[in-house]
């Protein structure tokens, strides 16, 4: 267990995964790690920020990606210390849980930590976990699971949730992707991955363009869903290009997203 007196430097943890390619060995034990972070009080500032660029009402209500935000420089260190190389990891899905509500004026600690493992037919599955605790008691949690990409057509398919896929048609909302939404995001966040921060950065990865972060655009389809939402189960299908404009389908607890032009969803959620 690793506890920061003071905010990891999201430059320095950038430039590491930069550079960080350590020969992947995906049948060897990943190692347990455990990092925390101390905060007197959620900085409002940067609250009402996110609640701007995600189209939030400004206020001190907490939404619910929010926290993925504040956990982000803990993140980045787990990926650095984890024996997998950092580009070109895939987010596939996260599990979101609003356990009880948060106090943006309290003490608050970030946790952010490894999970399981698993080889799949497309590579390496594995889990970072994040957690929000106020006063011992755990008020929010992600589960957010990666794929390292290789082949091991012997291995087994992962259990992972189905989500329901809806048709395109008569979208509820839509919403554009701003050009520049991969640095102003990542500003909040700290990831500086290439492939969203511009187009000529995300061509080097054989991309079309820069795409949006998958929880910037969900936590936008959130602030147009006007529910309390206490429970996500995110799956990441296909990348959201910026400059675009996606749509959004709801049937009750479901919702899908849909990159404009394309009638497969690029997001399937479910919500509780």
């Amino acid at each position: 267990m690793i506890h920061y007196t003071e905010k990891p430097s999201i430059l320095k943890s950038s430039l590491s995964l930069l550079r960080h390619r350590p020969k992947f060995q995906p049948h060897a034990q990943l190692p347990e790690i455990d990092l925390r972070w101390s905060l007197p009080c959620i900085d409002l500032l940067e609250l009402n920020h996110y609640q701007k660029l995600c189209g939030y009402t400004i206020g001190a209500q907490v939404p619910l990606c929010f926290p993925y935000v504040l956990c982000g420089p803990l993140h980045l260190q787990l990926l650095t210390r984890l024996p997998i190389p950092a580009m070109g990891l895939l987010h596939l899905r996260s599990q979101i849980h609003l356990k009880a509500a948060i106090d943006s004026s309290s003490p608050c600690q970030l946790i952010c930590r490894s999970g399981n493992s698993q080889l799949t037919p497309q590579g390496l599955e594995f889990e970072a976990i994040s957690i929000l605790e106020q006063g011992g008691q755990v008020r929010w949690s992600c589960t957010a699971t990666f794929l390292r990409r290789a082949s091991f057509p012997e291995a087994e398919d992962s259990p992972a949730p189905v989500l329901s896929k809806l048709d395109y048609r008569d979208p509820i909302a839509s919403f554009a992707i701003p050009r520049n939404i991969g640095r102003r995001y990542a500003r909040l966040c700290g990831d500086f991955n290439p492939i969203h921060i511009s187009s000529p950065s995300a061509w080097l990865f054989g991309l079309k363009g820069s795409i949006a972060h998958g929880m910037w655009v969900t936590a936008r389809a959130l602030a147009l869903i006007l529910q309390q939402v206490d429970s996500l189960e995110l799956s990441f299908k296909g990348p959201v290009f910026t400059g675009g404009q996606v749509d959004l389908m709801q049937n009750d607890s479901d919702f899908n997203l849909f990159y404009r032009g394309n009638p497969r969803p690029v997001i399937l959620a479910k919500m509780n």
